[in-house]
């Protein structure tokens, strides 16, 4: 999620950690391609890490999965318009579509 806030409200805070880790001799500049990228890993990230918390918990999979993916589309689509790439807010609509259609349903026995 941190990823994702940098990106979105404090690039030169993120530009400057990228630096702190780049092997760059020079300022490590973020263009909006790389924000865009921080901000999509960083709602991946989210996603992921929400869908293993649910399975931690004892959720079952269909639902964890759900409940990750609606996070992930929530973060993604917002830190995507909020970055200018609103046709990735509008492909995530697809994905999740697709991703809900081709869920396999099934309750645990």
């Amino acid at each position: 999620m941190a990823l994702v806030l940098l990106a979105v409200t404090a690039p030169d805070t993120l530009g400057a950690l990228y630096q702190l880790y780049s092997s760059l001799p020079t300022d490590a500049e973020l263009n909006d391609a790389s924000r865009f990228g921080a901000g999509l890993f960083g709602a991946l990230t989210v996603g992921w890490g929400v869908t293993l918390h649910q399975l931690g918990r004892g959720i079952a999979v269909s639902r964890a999965a759900v409940i990750g993916a609606l996070v992930w589309f929530i973060v993604d689509s917002a830190a995507s318009i909020a970055l200018g790439f609103q046709w990735n807010g509008l492909s995530n609509v697809g994905f999740l579509a697709m991703f809900l259609v081709l869920l396999p349903w099934r309750r645990p026995r």
